[in-house]
């Protein structure tokens, strides 16, 4: 992507209301890929109130949204999201979208901003009840990478991944790694 701005403008557009806004978005992420778009995990939003409520609004209820950045794409919030807004003075606000995957796991699936070791090992534990010790985050980082199981998400201006294994794959994965000494009590 050749675009370099730290932002992007985000559109939503509903011809029968008559409904047009856009905003700032100076954080974003999402799964799916920067020509097709995609499910948005976490966006941030700057503008005016009724532009920024308008976005956040479309997103938390799954309505499509146009962003200049990515031209050809289309993004999707989801319900079961969260929206966060506070005032920057005048008639400014700051909104954040934050989708159910950062919430909770969602149908097996989490996401998580950041991309440290640590904080997948913490998500895992949080929604899962998993036998793991600290040291040992890396290594099982690694093996969800190499099954595809953690993918990191699209987007700009954060960093974040999703991860798609269940109780019975991170079973199999810690089973490998005790087994074959990779994993030590």
């Amino acid at each position: 992507m050749s675009d370099s701005r730290p932002y992007c403008i985000a559109y939503y557009k509903d011809l029968e209301k008559g409904y047009h806004v856009s905003a700032v978005v100076n954080r974003l992420l999402f799964e799916g890929s920067d020509d097709y778009g995609g499910q948005i995990v976490l966006a941030s939003v700057l503008g005016p109130h009724s532009a920024v409520r308008g976005l956040l609004a479309a997103m938390a209820t799954g309505r499509e949204i146009k962003m200049d950045r990515y031209s050809r794409a289309r993004f999707y919030g989801r319900e079961g999201g969260r929206i966060l807004t506070a005032a920057l003075g005048g008639s400014s606000v700051h909104g954040c979208f934050v989708g159910p995957t950062l919430l909770k796991t969602d149908e097996g699936r989490a996401a998580l901003l950041g991309d440290e070791p640590r904080k997948v090992l913490d998500r895992l534990s949080q929604s899962m009840a998993l036998p793991a010790l600290p040291a040992w985050a890396q290594w099982i980082c690694d093996q969800l990478r190499s099954k595809r199981f953690l993918t990191p998400l699209s987007g700009m201006g954060a960093a974040g991944f999703t991860i798609s294994a269940g109780e019975e794959d991170l079973d199999r994965i810690l089973c490998e790694g005790v087994r074959g000494g990779a994993l030590k009590f």
